[in-house]
C-alpha cells in the first residue's frame, strides 16, 4: 500500500473490540475506547496471544507509540469538546446511523436494548460448541452475572474511555486472562487489528465495545459499536488540521523493516554515515532541544542543542528520510562542547565537523539501533 500511496502520513484505525470492565473503568457495550497518545502514554500494546494464553502470563511483543504532533493536538481538542456536554457521543452515533445507513441498515446499527448488555463473571464459560448466540439469553442465572447499576440520566451513555489497547493476531475470549492482563497493564480493550499497522503508521485508534473479551460474545452490539466508533472518528477528522498533517513526514515503504516482534533487521539501504571526533573544549549556548525520530518513533532525546543544529537536521534527513530531527526553542543554557560531528551520504560529506558535545555518541547509537547497521566511521 505504501508503494502505491506514497503520501500517507498518519492513519485512523476504527473498528470494534472487547472491553475490560473494572472498578476503575465502567465499560459497557456500545462505549468506545480511544488509544492514549503522547510520549508517556503509549496507545497500543502488542502481545503474543498463543504464548500468553498457554502460560497465563502476559507476553508483550512491543509497546507501540509512533508519535504524531497532528494526532496529539487533534485528540486533545476533541477530548475537550466531548467533556463539555453530556451524551454527545450518543447524539453523534444516532446521526451517523440516520444519515449514512438505509432503512435496513438502521436496524443493523441501532442501539440494542440495555437488557442485552450482560457482563458474566469470569467463571461463567459458554461451551465452545454452543453456536447459538442467543442460547444464554433469558435463561441466565443471576449467580453468573455481575450486577451493575444502570446508567442514570445525565451520565454519558455510551461513554468514552481513553487508555491502553492490547492487540494480537487473535481475539481475546478468556475472562480470567483478560482480567489478569488488564490488572497488570491497565488495559481497557483487546482487539486483533491495529498493532501491526501502528508499527508502521503514527495512528489514532478508536474501538467500539461489542463484547467483553470472554466466551459470551455475540454480534448484537457490533453494529452500534461500529456506529459509535465511526461517529467519534468523523468528529476527529473535523478537528485534525490538514496543515499539521502535511508537516508530518510521509511513511517510507521500507519501514516494514520493523517486524511485528519489535526487533530490527539489518538495512543496508541506508546511505547515512556519521563521524564523531574529539576537539578542544569550548563553551556554547544552547537555545533549542532536539529529538530524533525514526519513522515517527522517538529514538533519542530530547537533548539540549544550539541553533546551528539545523545543519545536522538537514544532513541527517537528506541522507535517510526515515529520520526526522525535531528542534524546539528553550531557555538558553551553557554547555561544553568536546566533539565534532560529520555526516556522509553516498560518500559525500554533507556536514563537516559541526561542534557538539559528548552525548552525541548516544545519538549515533540510536541511529545504528534503528537501522540495524553500523553507520559510524
Amino acid at each position: 500500500m505504501l508503494r502505491t500511496f506514497q503520501g500517507i502520513r498518519v492513519a485512523i484505525l476504527v473498528g470494534i473490540g472487547g472491553g475490560v470492565p473494572s472498578r476503575q473503568h465502567d465499560i459497557r457495550l456500545g462505549d468506545i475506547v480511544v488509544s492514549a497518545v503522547g510520549d508517556e502514554t503509549p496507545g497500543m500494546l502488542q502481545y503474543d496471544y498463543d504464548i500468553t494464553v498457554a502460560t497465563k502470563k502476559f507476553h508483550p511483543s512491543q509497546i507501540v507509540s509512533l508519535e504524531s504532533y497532528a494526532i496529539e493536538e487533534a485528540a486533545k481538542v476533541l477530548q475537550n469538546r466531548y467533556s463539555e456536554t453530556t451524551d454527545r457521543l450518543a447524539t453523534r452515533a444516532q446521526y451517523v446511523v440516520d444519515q449514512f445507513f438505509g432503512k435496513r441498515g438502521k436496524n443493523d446499527y441501532a442501539r440494542p436494548s440495555p437488557e442485552t448488555d450482560k457482563l458474566y463473571k469470569a467463571g461463567s464459560i459458554r461451551p465452545s460448541n454452543d453456536s447459538n448466540s442467543d442460547a444464554l439469553d433469558g435463561g441466565d442465572s443471576p449467580a453468573d452475572l455481575v450486577q451493575r447499576t444502570p446508567r442514570q440520566e445525565g451520565e454519558d451513555n455510551p461513554a468514552i474511555h481513553y487508555g491502553l489497547i492490547a492487540s494480537a493476531r487473535r481475539s481475546m475470549n478468556d475472562a480470567y486472562i483478560r482480567d489478569t492482563l488488564a490488572a497488570e497493564k491497565n488495559i481497557l480493550c483487546f482487539e486483533k487489528e491495529a498493532a501491526g499497522l501502528m508499527n508502521i503508521f503514527p495512528s489514532f485508534v478508536i474501538k467500539g465495545i461489542s463484547d467483553y473479551a470472554d466466551t459470551h460474545g455475540d454480534r448484537k452490539w457490533e453494529g452500534y459499536a461500529t456506529a459509535a466508533a465511526s461517529a467519534y472518528a468523523k468528529d476527529f477528522l473535523y478537528v485534525l488540521r490538514s496543515e499539521q498533517v502535511k508537516n508530518e513526514r510521509p511513511v517510507q515503504p521500507h519501514s516494514d523493516s520493523f517486524p511485528s516482534g519489535g526487533e530490527t533487521t539489518p538495512d543496508t539501504r541506508s546511505s547515512l554515515r556519521v563521524k564523531l571526533e574529539n576537539k578542544h573544549k569550548t563553551i556554547e549556548g544552547h537555545t533549542r532541544t532536539c529529538t530524533l525520530k525514526f519513522n515517527g518513533r522517538t529514538i533519542w532525546g530530547p537533548r539540549g542543542c544550539h541553533d546551528n543544529t539545523i545543519d545536522l537536521k538537514n544532513a541527517i534527513e537528506t541522507a535517510d528520510p526515515r529520520f526526522n530531527l525535531y528542534l524546539e526553542r528553550k531557555p538558553k543554557s551553557i554547555e561544553g562542547h568536546t566533539k565534532y560531528i560529520s555526516v556522509i551520504s553516498n560518500g559525500n560529506v554533507t556536514l563537516d565537523r559541526l561542534s557538539t558535545h559528548d552525548n552525541m555518541q548516544g545519538f549515533i547509537d540510536a541511529i545504528e539501533s534503528a537501522v540495524g547497521l553500523k553507520i559510524s566511521l
